[in-house]
């Protein structure tokens, strides 16, 4: 089906491009040098043209070949969605690349998830374009690669229409994706992983523990928590990080193999594993709150965990694979894409700038509070205490990345519309 697709818009490179004529600002005059060989490349028009052709088809690109062409030659008459191309691709990348570390590293916290998105934000792109693309098509070199990658991103969102965010995710899930994965070496998780198979060989779920280590001056302090009980809490723990997080791993791994006794007699790996349950006055709120704002969640325990702080009114915490911290993670890019996504199509005539001025509008932390105490959804939160306006903007994004995760982006387009007050602009 891949390659039908993309024969299909292979077929229809001579069609003139009637569906985007309106968004389009062509200058008549640009159609003279058609004949000529793209500015600054060292291959002939007709050259270039198979180049384009060829790639489009090795990776099934649904997009048409002078589209492509022009988002690579960056002509001036087409500098306006060059720039919309790249500021809805770099969003689109964004939020992809931070679900496929959500998804790959769910024992990580927001932070450590932070530092990995950021890292990889600051050094993959151009990897990708060399690995893509050859030389020869990129026509202005002086020009970072990063900027052509994510123009070419964005043209692939806007060339499907409703179909265009499928279309990024069948290319990026069958070419960028493994990139991205051969690039994640620098992350030494393999001592994790290998933990991880011996506690699971033992009957235990992996997912359901987590250990934090704070460095305390010369010391690091260590608390393990299983099935959201503490376990262990010790202070000056270890004189190292590494040191803390091998002596934690023994001390699990070692219970684990006894099965029974953690703190105070307490048999927490004799329990069978459980999901988590909610309250029947719980789960009532939760379905009144759905019914309210048209959401349907099969899992209302995900719907839960959006309103769930770490810190409990009693100061105690709670691990952060049960807090809103890393749906927060994944909601914040999900919403920066969605919401340009939306402008874009409802303002086709805008700049770059004018877009971004609108959307810094609407999504910053003022605003998301100020719609989050609209919708009451701090007066969901299930462990109590203070809610400030930064929490509240945080909830509002975590609420995003559970309706991404139950029923995608459509849902959170249509929740987006409704309640960001996008309409108003």
């Amino acid at each position: 089906p891949i390659y039908f697709c993309a024969s299909i818009y292979q077929s229809r490179k001579q069609i003139p491009h009637s569906h985007n004529s309106q968004k389009r600002h062509i200058n008549p005059s640009s159609t003279a040098n058609q004949t000529t060989k793209p500015p600054s490349c060292t291959l002939s028009k007709q050259e270039y043209s198979k180049k384009i052709d060829k790639i489009i088809t090795k990776y099934s690109l649904m997009v048409y070949p002078d589209d492509l062409e022009k988002i690579l030659t960056r002509n001036i008459d087409t500098l306006k969605d060059y720039q919309i191309c790249k500021l809805l691709g770099s969003a689109a990348f964004r939020a992809y690349l931070r679900i496929l570390l959500y998804e790959k590293y769910p024992l990580k916290e927001e932070g450590e998830l932070t530092q990995i998105s950021d890292y990889l934000l600051k050094n993959i792109q151009t990897k990708i374009m060399n690995s893509l693309f050859d030389e020869d098509l990129i026509c202005n070199l002086e020009d970072d690669r990063t900027n052509y990658f994510y123009a070419i991103l964005g043209l692939i969102i806007k060339s499907g229409e409703e179909y265009g965010d499928e279309n990024l995710k069948l290319f990026m899930d069958s070419f960028i994706k493994p990139i991205i994965k051969d690039n994640l070496g620098f992350i030494k998780d393999n001592k994790e992983e290998e933990f991880n198979k011996k506690f699971e060989e033992f009957g235990y779920n992996a997912d359901e523990l987590y250990i934090e280590i704070k460095e305390n001056g010369k010391y690091c302090d260590c608390r393990i928590f299983y099935q959201e009980r503490l376990i262990k809490q010790e202070n000056k723990f270890a004189q190292s990080y590494k040191q803390a997080i091998e002596l934690a791993h023994s001390f699990v791994l070692e219970k684990a193999r006894q099965g029974r006794v953690f703190k105070d007699e307490i048999k927490v790996f004799d329990q069978p594993k459980k999901p988590e349950v909610l309250s029947k006055q719980r789960t009532e709120e939760l379905k009144r709150f759905c019914e309210d704002y048209d959401l349907k969640f099969s899992n209302l325990r995900l719907l839960n965990r959006a309103f769930s702080s770490r810190k409990h009114q009693d100061g105690t915490l709670i691990s952060h694979q049960n807090s809103y911290e890393t749906l927060e993670f994944i909601g914040d890019s999900i919403l920066g894409y969605a919401v340009r996504k939306i402008l874009i199509d409802k303002f086709p005539y805008y700049s770059k700038g004018e877009i971004e001025e609108k959307y810094i509008e609407l999504v910053n932390n003022r605003n998301l509070s100020k719609i989050s105490t609209k919708m009451q959804l701090p007066d969901h939160i299930s462990r109590g205490g203070y809610v400030s306006k930064k929490n509240s903007a945080d909830i509002f994004e975590a609420l995003i990345g559970a309706i991404y995760l139950n029923f995608g982006m459509e849902k959170v387009y249509d929740f987006l519309n409704k309640n960001l007050n996008i309409q108003q602009y």
